[in-house]
């Protein structure tokens, strides 16, 4: 609400500038001004981070260890009972410096080998607490490992750091399911953990709201969300098989884009989609690999949605659950496909599950994770929620990995959408004044959010 209010004072102050110049026949300059404040705003003001970066994130990380971090000359000490079979952040105090108001602040990480150079980014203006994901920069085997941990464009603070740490969830040999709301989100999430292990994915809608782009092909709006939805639905059993994922280990459910709620609400009762008009899930399941119960009568209700998922959960017998942070993840449809999965994975009596929670729509900030492509990823942004950790994992993308994941960004239709003008023209701005780099990748923020060197997932146990 700050930043909401700094901007609407800055917008006012350059409506009564420019109001200024021009009732004096100031013309010129008033189009000079007029220029400059727009730069201004697209440099400085642009940045959707709707909470104070002045304040320490409020995780309370209940089910970790802590231990006081021992720093010398900018080094990091780690010791060798927790170099290998952890995941590590360390808590720093971040100090924003002039240039950081400009630039985005970040980290390096360094290593006595210097293989390889971790990087991690922050919100600009940044001059408080935040958290370096120091999991892939420890080197097993060594008796100390140092991690020399260098400040851009912001000073760092270590007279109070701490180590927050959570032991590793093994996900070699184990069944994982991973919950996708839409077509596109198990990619953007998890592409890294579901391509290197044994992975079923579970797409609950099609995906056929916003059908603008697919009107080229049909005038008639219906017509072009039902073809968006098949076309999405397609994309999410196909572009799996990307990542070595056999079809019969997909599976597209049929439901409707922006409706979970809705359904949750009248548990009985079937909904239809607003977009293809439209209340039969089979129409989305065209692609399947096999059939569900429910595909005898195409339902489109919650307690079918959950019977879904309970037949699904039976089939695939999971150890650990890759789904949507349920408080998290602002979008109504993510928060209700997690409700849905807890629900059936309750009714089915299978226990010690693990759960890792992934957040794609953030109501704090549309910029996490910070920086740019082949950067880390550490906790995410919350403020004033006080939400509890009971653990984390820190997932290493290698560079074929990530370029994989690249790749199936792309295959995603929804991801290639026609960029704006104004986004486009703030890009090139921010890349020439403020150096942010533009890969020649998608225009889509999701290429730049989730091409990264690791996936990182905040778990619990399901008991």
């Amino acid at each position: 609400m700050k930043k909401l209010k700094t901007k609407h004072i800055y917008l006012l102050f350059c409506l009564a500038t420019l109001f200024l110049f021009l009732i004096n026949n100031h013309f010129l300059p008033g189009f000079a001004c007029l220029v400059f404040l727009y730069l201004f705003h697209e440099l400085i003001f642009s940045d959707h981070i709707y909470y104070d970066q002045n304040k320490e994130y409020s995780w309370t990380f209940d089910g970790c260890i802590k231990e006081t971090a021992v720093v010398n000359d900018n080094v990091l000490s780690i010791p060798k009972k927790w170099q290998d079979g952890y995941n590590i952040l360390c808590k720093v105090r971040i100090k924003k410096s002039p240039s950081s108001f400009f630039f985005d602040p970040y980290v390096k990480l360094k290593t006595d080998s210097e293989i390889d150079t971790q990087v991690q980014y922050f919100e600009r203006g940044c001059n408080t607490y935040r958290y370096i994901n120091i999991t892939h920069s420890l080197e097993p085997g060594t008796i100390e490992a140092e991690i020399k941990i260098i400040g851009h464009y912001c000073q760092l603070d270590f007279s109070d750091s701490e180590l927050i740490i959570s032991p590793k969830i093994d996900i070699d040999n184990k069944k994982i399911m991973c919950i996708a709301p839409h077509p596109d989100d198990a990619e953007i999430a998890a592409f890294g953990l579901y391509s290197t292990t044994d992975c079923f994915l579970v797409t609950v809608t099609a995906g056929e709201a916003e059908p603008e782009t697919f009107r080229k092909y049909d005038s008639d709006s219906s017509s072009a969300a039902l073809l968006k939805g098949r076309v999405r639905a397609w994309d999410s059993i196909a572009i799996p098989l990307w990542a070595g994922i056999s079809r019969d280990q997909c599976i597209q459910l049929g439901y409707y884009c922006k409706q979970l709620k809705k359904m949750f609400e009248n548990p009985d009762q079937s909904v239809h989609s607003p977009y293809a008009d439209i209340n039969d899930s089979r129409v989305f399941r065209e692609f399947n690999p096999f059939t569900l119960k429910s595909d005898k009568n195409g339902k489109t209700s919650w307690n079918q949605l959950v019977s879904d998922l309970n037949e699904l959960i039976h089939l695939v017998k999971p150890d650990i659950i890759v789904t949507p942070h349920p408080t998290l993840d602002s979008h109504d449809d993510h928060k209700y496909t997690t409700k849905a999965i807890k629900q059936a994975l309750k009714a089915s009596g299978i226990k010690n599950v693990d759960f890792f929670y992934y957040a794609n729509h953030l109501e704090s900030t549309d910029l996490y994770p910070f920086g740019p492509p082949h950067t880390l990823i550490s906790v995410p942004p919350v403020i004033d929620n006080h939400l509890k950790i009971s653990g984390f994992q820190s997932i290493q993308l290698s560079a074929r990995n990530q370029k994989n994941k690249l790749i199936s960004l792309e295959m995603n239709h929804d991801l290639n959408r026609p960029v704006k003008l104004k986004k486009w023209l703030r890009k090139k701005i921010q890349q020439l004044f403020i150096r942010r780099y533009i890969p020649d990748y998608g225009h889509d923020e999701f290429f730049r959010k989730s091409v990264k060197n690791n996936e990182f997932f905040i778990t619990s146990k399901f008991n």
